[in-house]
């Protein structure tokens, strides 16, 4: 299977970041955990404002069952609902996320940023990421060129 892009769900504005930090990443727990802010979040198990992607628990287990990685880890994240999130959607809790880290190379390993920002996975990955909600990602053929 040839590998492919994937632009996941947005969940926050990238411009409403602190200077220099990572898209919706908004501080760093006592813990040593980031914490994740959300702006909106229409359900899929895969959401991020590259380069940070995150991952619903039921999304982590898939691709950890996987075998060893190719290009990704996972890391604890802290998730919060922004002012706007809580009044567009009075009761509605989120879940809890896990930090995609995506370090490897596109089109070779099995998860890699393309341009330092575009998701890249492999076949196997993407059936793993169809194991979860998927309804907002827009998913092509990666092409190098």
């Amino acid at each position: 299977m040839p590998f492919l892009l994937v632009k996941p769900e947005p969940s926050s504005q990238i411009g409403a970041r602190p200077r220099g930090s990572e898209a919706g990443l908004v501080e760093t727990t006592g813990d040593g955990a980031p914490a994740y802010r959300f702006d909106y979040w229409l359900g899929d198990d895969l959401v991020g404002s590259p380069p940070v992607f995150l991952v619903t628990a039921r999304l982590k287990e898939a691709l950890a069952g996987l075998g060893p990685p190719g290009g990704f880890a996972f890391e604890p994240v802290r998730v919060e609902a922004s002012s706007f999130y809580r009044r567009s959607n009075p009761g509605r809790e989120l879940p809890a996320f896990w930090r995609w880290r995506v370090e490897g190379r596109a089109g070779v390993d099995d998860a890699g940023l393309w341009r330092g920002h575009d998701l890249v996975v492999s076949g196997r990955v993407f059936v793993a990421l169809l194991s979860g909600r998927l309804e907002q990602a827009e998913i092509v053929q990666f092409r190098s060129s």
